[in-house]
Order: structure tokens, then C-alpha cells, then sequence
């Protein structure tokens, strides 16, 4: 058990650098569009559902929205009674998140499909090991 909680710490803390280095990236190179571009397109804000595995084999289900912010996204999930927060980046069609709940803290990385279906997994300390997430949009 002692290796497995080392293991998930691991993994928490190269999930925050990950997100860090992207932002760093973004705002030592930033790419400035033409004037006469039209905006890009939000490719995930929105509501989602989402259904989840926790590290110990139990599932959940819930609501997640992902809302743009100045430097990234601002992410709430509501599961059960339980409310989370987090911030985060998307590079490419992979978005990295910290988030906090009243259990504690930990971090999320998604990829992104065709169909706009985000997927992951996460890890908080003191699991035994990563949780996996699927977040699908709401119509």
C-alpha cells in the first residue's frame, strides 16, 4: 500500500507539472491571430454528464460544466451531494485539471474525442490509485 500511495503522489505532481509547462509555453510563445480571423471556437465549454469509477471499483454519476475563463477553464462537478472545483488547460485535445473538493484536492487529464466526449482519469492523495472519468455532452 505505502508503494501505491507514492505511486499516486507521483502521479498528482506530474499531472500539476504537465499543466504548468503548457501554460508556461503558451504565455513565453503566445500565437497572436491575424486581425481579420474570426474567433476560434470554443471546442469545450458546456454541460456534461458524467460517470466515473472510483480506485476502488465503485462508480458514480453526476454533472460537470466547463466554463471558458481568461487563461484557461474554470470546471464544477456536482456528484451526488458532493460539489468539486477546478481549474484548467487544453492543449491540443488534451485538458489537464486541479481540482478541490470537501474531501481534498487532486488532479485530472482528459483526452477529447471527435464527438466532443472527454476522457480520463484522475488521482487525489491518499487513493490507492487512479480514478477513471468520462465526461459526455449535454444537448
Amino acid at each position: 500500500i505505502p508503494i501505491v500511495r507514492k505511486i499516486s503522489t507521483c502521479l498528482a505532481i506530474l499531472v500539476g507539472i504537465i499543466s504548468l509547462v503548457s501554460l508556461a509555453c503558451r504565455s513565453i510563445n503566445p500565437v497572436a491571430a491575424p486581425a481579420t480571423s474570426s474567433p476560434t471556437p470554443d471546442l469545450i465549454a458546456g454541460r456534461y454528464e458524467v460517470s466515473g469509477t472510483n480506485p476502488d471499483g465503485t462508480t458514480y454519476t453526476g454533472r460537470v460544466t466547463i466554463r471558458k475563463i481568461e487563461q484557461g477553464y474554470q470546471l464544477t462537478w456536482s456528484i451526488g451531494e458532493q460539489l468539486y472545483t477546478g481549474t484548467g488547460t487544453l492543449v491540443d485535445d488534451l485538458l489537464s485539471v486541479s481540482w478541490r473538493g470537501a474531501e481534498g484536492a487532486g488532479q485530472s487529464v482528459y483526452t477529447r474525442d471527435d464527438q466532443g466526449v472527454l476522457t480520463g482519469t484522475w488521482t487525489a492523495a491518499g487513493q490507492s490509485g487512479p480514478g477513471r472519468e468520462t465526461l459526455r455532452p449535454v444537448k
